[in-house]
């Protein structure tokens, strides 16, 4: 029994998270329709390229590696890309050119890419994305005195 704003209540395990990529995204159900995986919701892409000649075909370019483009329009990213695969089918250079959209999938690995995490909105919906690194963490309710659940904690404190 713990005492929480002169209430008490009962704490309880009932289960464990698995995280494997290490980054988790907690939403409302509702934003899983809203959710854009593979398309660009702002028309905004970023073209990568990496491989044994990434070096020939950034200096052929003018362009950095291995993000080539990052936050381009659609039209300019396609350009670019297939300025790239030209020229790596001309020269037979061994690259691999990736044109990535700004998606909401995107969005959650730049969270987590550059620090633990944070918010991003998907429709009308906030949605939080959290990087504890790979584990099994312990999921625990807390529950009033009448048996309803007061309060879910997952114990990113505890990696088993």
């Amino acid at each position: 029994m713990n005492e929480v704003m002169g209430t008490s209540v009962t704490c309880e395990t009932i289960g464990h998270i698995v995280v494997a990529s290490g980054r988790l995204l907690l939403v409302d159900p509702a934003v899983i329709a809203d959710w854009v995986d593979d398309e660009a919701i702002d028309d905004l892409y970023d073209l990568f390229a990496w491989g044994e000649d990434e070096e020939a075909l950034s200096k052929a370019l003018g362009l950095p590696l291995p993000v080539l483009l990052t936050g381009v329009p659609g039209e300019q990213a396609i350009a670019v890309e297939r300025e790239a695969l030209a020229l790596c089918r001309k020269h037979g250079w061994q690259v691999a050119v990736e044109l990535r959209p700004r998606s909401h999938y995107w969005q959650s690995v730049a969270l987590t890419s550059a620090a633990t995490g944070g918010e991003l909105v998907v429709g009308d919906r906030a949605a939080v994305v959290v990087a504890p690194g790979d584990g099994r963490y312990p999921v625990r309710v807390e529950r009033s005195p009448e048996g309803a659940i007061t309060r879910l904690v997952v114990d990113f404190g505890e990696r088993q």
